[in-house]
């Protein structure tokens, strides 16, 4: 059961918005939110007018028939196109409120390939952070890890397909950013059999996305730095998670000799229990160091 089922997403179904759009690249009529680079994301709403193509009307957009998964609004993200950059374009907004440390999350969306589509792309997702991903004079593709990832990728072009994953907060967290996340290098573009009708519209991966939440389930845990980790790869305690670091915050890692065995800077996935070399560390006492921009630092050990 879902904890007070608060949706922290802003206008999360595209419903309300400044004007009826008339054409692609107008989110910023969409209350709430907004483009994160220079690319053209798209309002879609049944507002719009029937342009011969379709236009930004729903159901008639120009990227393929689609009605909304609820109400009369959704929009449009372009996640690739072959033109030698593959650029991206993304949709943003700001949370009602910041995310509390060490709380669970449930992040959810439902979301279509669009008809016109001929590739899928296995890193589209949903990024949710403290520091905000922008880039408005620039076509740039952001390179975070998401939160939610859809892979393998969505192909259905008929309906709805509900993304949903659970996680903890770091806290803090306060932009939901939505696109493609080039986090471990460029995302696989796989060729998929679209409707290829409309010779101006080719060799692109489109998604549209509705019914965006994220919902606090009542789950906690500790924020501070755990003392007892387990990374024998059983999925249980297999990373050493500091939640509440901030980027340019610093952690070290000695073992009982005094020797660092670890160190990483920023917000990270969290230590497997190997050395920074890569090694695997043996079993015992460790000693950590917490140097901290913002807050007091922190000392303590782990085993």
């Amino acid at each position: 059961m879902l904890y007070g089922q608060v949706n922290l997403v802003p206008n999360g179904s595209f419903e309300n918005y400044t004007l009826c759009p008339q054409n692609e690249n107008e989110l910023s009529k969409c209350i709430g939110w907004w483009k994160a680079n220079l690319a053209t994301t798209d309002y879609v709403n049944a507002c719009a007018p029937i342009l011969m193509g379709g236009g930004v009307n729903v159901p008639y957009y120009f990227m393929g028939y689609q009605n909304a998964y609820h109400g009369n609004a959704y929009v449009g993200i372009g996640s690739y196109y072959y033109n030698g950059n593959a650029d991206a374009e993304y949709a943003q907004c700001s949370l009602n409120f910041p995310l509390k440390c060490g709380y669970e999350y449930v992040l959810r969306a439902y979301i279509s390939l669009a008809n016109h589509s001929e590739y899928t792309v296995n890193n589209f997702g949903i990024l949710v952070s403290k520091l905000q991903p922008y880039a408005p004079w620039q076509y740039t593709v952001f390179t975070h890890q998401p939160q939610l990832v859809v892979n393998p990728p969505v192909t259905d072009t008929l309906g709805w397909t509900k993304i949903e994953t659970k996680f903890y907060a770091r806290g803090d967290e306060q932009f939901l950013t939505i696109g493609r996340f080039d986090y471990a290098g460029q995302g696989v573009f796989t060729p998929f059999a679209g409707d290829t009708t409309n010779p101006l519209i080719n060799n692109l991966t489109y998604y549209l996305v509705d019914s965006v939440s994220l919902i606090e389930t009542g789950e906690i845990i500790n924020c501070n730095a755990p003392n007892v980790f387990t990374p024998n790869g059983d999925g249980i305690n297999d990373l050493y998670t500091v939640f509440d670091l901030s980027d340019g915050d610093r952690i070290k890692i000695y073992n009982r000799w005094g020797t660092q065995v670890y160190e990483s800077t920023g917000i990270k996935d969290g230590w497997d229990g190997r050395t920074t070399s890569g090694e695997q560390c043996s079993e015992g006492v460790y000693y950590y160091i917490i140097e901290r921009k913002e807050k007091e630092n922190r000392k303590g050990y782990i085993q």
